[in-house]
C-alpha cells in the first residue's frame, strides 16, 4: 500500500481497532482511531469470528473512510514456519518454497491462503518465513469489510506487526531483546537481534483479573489458573524457548524484556513478570513519538495501550519498506484487488492519455490566441504606415501619369516645331554659305519602320568665276554645306545620293538624300 494515508484494521483476540495513519518525516501521524472491545464471555474464543465481524460492522458505521485497508490477523489464527533455503534468486527459490509449503502446512493448499518472505542469510542459507491461514476464517472477514464499503488490500500476521512496532519505537536497537505479546489467547515470544528475528507461539492465555472474574459467572471446569502459576509457566517456557533458539542458530541471550498486548496493561501481571524474570522488564506501547492530526482523538489512542501496539506496527510496515511483510489475502480477493488496481491504472492511463492529448491542443490554442493577439497589435501599429504607403503609392501613380502626359506633350511640341527648326537650320547654313538657295525638298517613299528620307536640290552662285565651267572652290563650299547639314540633330547622314551639275558657268547645281534620325522624327 503506497497511498498517502493508510487504514489499519487490527483484529485482536479481545478487541478490534481501527487507525488511519500517514508518514511525517521519520514519525507516524495519527488521523483517526476507534476501537471495539468484545464482551466478556466463557465462549469468547469460539465466538471470536462472529465478534470480529460485528466489530467491523460497528466500526464501519462509526468511521466513514475510503480506500484500501490492511487487516492484522492475530497470531493464534495464523500458522507460521521458518525454513532454510539455499542462496538463490527469487525465481529459483519459488519452487523450493512451494515444496516447503506442501510439506509443512497440514491442510490442502486450496483451503488456505499462504505467503512467504525471505528474511536473512546465515551460513550460506536464507531464512524464509512461511505463513498460512484458513479460508473459512479469512473469507468472512473480507466479506464483513466489503459490506461496510472497505476494500481489504492485504492481511498481515500479528507477529510481523509487533516486530515493526518494536523497531519503530526503538530505532537502532542493537542489543538482543525479547518481546512478549501477552494476550488472553496466548503469548507471542519474539526474539529480536540487530539484523534478524524469530518468534514462537505459546498457548498460555493469561487468567482473568479479579475484577473481571467478579463480574461474570465462570463454570467450575473453566476456572482460570492463578496468576502465580501463570507467571511460573511463562518463565519456564521462556527459558525453554531461549535454549532452543541458542541450540539452533546461536541466538544471543536477550538483555531486556519488552511487554506488549492487552496483558501489558495489567499492573499485577507486569509486577509479577518483573519479579520473575532475570532481565529488566519494560512495557512497550507508550508511543510518545506519534504526531496527532487536528481531527484525531489522540487521548483515546494513548490510553488504549492494550491494542495500539500492533496497530502502529502494521502502519509502520506499510510506510517504511525496511520492515518484513507478507500478504494472506485469499486468492479470489487478491484477484479482485488486482483488478481494481488495474482499473485504477487503466483509468489513470486513460486520463494521462487524455491530458497528454489535451495539453498540446491547449498549448497550440494558447499559442494561436497569443499569435492572433500579437498580430492584431502589430496590425494596429502598422495601419498608419499602411495608410501612408497607400497615399504615397497613389501620389506616385498620379506623378507617373503626369510625367507621361508631360512627355507626350513635349513630344507633340517637338513634332510640331521640328519642321520649322529643321528649315531654320537649313536656312542658317545657306546664309553662312551665301549665294546659295534650295530649289526642292521631297520626301522619298520608304519601307515600314525605315528612317524618313528627304531628297533636296539646290544651287550655288559663284560670281567671281562665273565664266569658268568647273570651279574647285565652289565644290568645297557645297561640301561644307552638306557637312553642316549632317551635323544637325535631325539628320543621320547627308551624303547619300550626292549629285553635282556645273554645266552652267557660275552656277553649281547640287542634290543629295538626307536620312533623318528616328529619335528626332519630323
Amino acid at each position: 500500500m503506497s497511498a498517502h494515508r493508510i487504514v489499519i484494521l487490527d483484529c485482536g483476540a479481545v478487541s478490534t481497532a481501527l487507525g488511519v495513519f500517514s508518514r511525517s518525516g521519520d514519525q507516524l501521524c495519527l488521523h483517526r482511531s476507534a476501537v471495539e472491545i468484545f464482551p466478556l464471555a466463557p465462549n469468547r474464543e469460539a465466538q471470536w469470528l462472529a465478534n470480529t465481524c460485528a466489530a467491523i460492522q460497528a466500526l464501519g458505521a462509526r468511521v466513514k473512510i475510503k480506500g484500501p485497508v490492511l487487516l492484522v490477523l492475530p497470531a493464534h489464527r495464523v500458522l507460521t514456519k521458518f525454513i532454510e533455503t539455499p542462496i538463490v534468486g527469487p525465481a529459483q527459490r519459488a519452487p523450493i518454497v512451494q515444496f516447503a509449503v506442501e510439506q509443512n502446512i497440514p491442510y490442502a493448499l486450496t483451503e488456505v491462503a499462504w505467503d512467504s518472505v525471505a528474511l536473512d542469510q546465515n551460513k550460506g542459507e536464507v531464512t524464509v518465513l512461511l505463513a498460512a491461514a484458513k479460508l473459512e476464517l479469512l473469507e468472512p472477514l473480507c466479506a464483513a469489510a466489503q459490506a461496510v464499503g472497505w476494500v481489504l488490500s492485504a492481511i498481515l500476521p500479528a507477529p510481523l506487526a509487533t516486530l515493526a512496532a518494536f523497531r519503530q519505537q526503538l530505532p537502532g536497537q542493537i542489543e538482543p531483546s525479547l518481546v512478549l505479546h501477552l494476550g488472553p489467547d496466548g503469548i507471542t515470544l519474539l526474539l529480536v537481534e540487530a539484523t534478524r528475528f524469530t518468534f514462537r507461539r505459546l498457548s498460555l492465555g493469561y487468567p482473568e483479573s479479579a475484577e473481571s472474574a467478579g463480574r461474570q459467572a465462570i463454570a467450575a471446569d473453566e476456572i482460570p489458573e492463578s496468576l502465580t502459576d501463570y507467571i511460573s509457566k511463562v518463565r519456564i517456557e521462556i527459558t525453554r524457548s531461549l535454549l532452543h533458539f541458542q541450540s539452533q542458530n546461536t541466538w544471543l541471550i536477550p538483555q531486556r524484556v519488552y511487554l506488549a498486548g492487552p496483558g501489558a496493561a495489567r499492573k499485577d501481571m507486569v509486577a509479577a513478570l518483573v519479579a520473575a524474570l532475570p532481565q529488566p522488564v519494560v512495557c512497550l506501547g507508550r508511543f510518545q513519538n506519534i504526531q496527532k492530526a487536528p481531527e484525531s482523538d489522540f487521548t483515546v489512542f494513548a490510553e488504549s495501550t492494550r491494542w495500539c501496539t500492533d496497530l502502529v506496527g502494521a502502519a509502520a510496515t506499510q510506510l517504511w519498506p525496511v520492515h518484513p511483510t507478507l500478504n494472506l489475502l485469499p486468492p479470489s480477493w487478491r484477484q479482485r484487488a488486482q483488478q481494481r488496481r488495474r482499473r485504477r491504472w487503466w483509468l489513470a492511463s486513460s486520463l494521462c492519455l487524455i491530458v497528454a492529448g489535451v495539453a498540446p491542443i491547449t498549448q497550440q490554442h494558447n499559442l494561436r490566441m497569443e499569435a492572433q493577439r500579437k498580430t492584431a497589435m502589430l496590425e494596429k501599429e502598422m495601419q498608419p504606415y499602411r495608410d501612408r504607403l497607400t497615399r504615397q503609392t497613389s501620389l506616385l501613380q498620379h506623378l507617373s501619369q503626369q510625367t507621361r502626359s508631360l512627355t507626350q506633350l513635349e513630344y507633340l511640341y517637338e513634332r510640331r516645331a521640328s519642321w520649322l527648326n529643321f528649315f531654320s537650320e537649313l536656312q542658317g547654313h545657306l546664309a553662312q554659305l551665301e549665294d546659295g538657295w534650295l530649289e526642292q525638298i521631297q520626301v522619298l517613299p520608304t519601307v515600314p519602320a525605315a528612317p524618313l528620307q528627304l531628297a533636296i536640290t539646290g544651287y550655288l552662285l559663284d560670281r567671281e568665276s562665273s565664266q569658268v565651267a568647273e570651279n574647285t572652290a565652289t565644290m568645297n563650299r557645297v561640301r561644307i554645306l552638306l557637312q553642316a547639314i549632317n551635323s544637325s540633330p535631325y539628320v543621320y547622314v547627308a551624303e547619300a545620293g550626292q549629285n553635282f551639275d556645273q554645266t552652267q558657268p557660275g552656277i553649281l547645281k547640287f542634290s543629295c538624300v538626307l536620312v533623318l534620325r528616328p529619335a528626332r522624327p519630323l
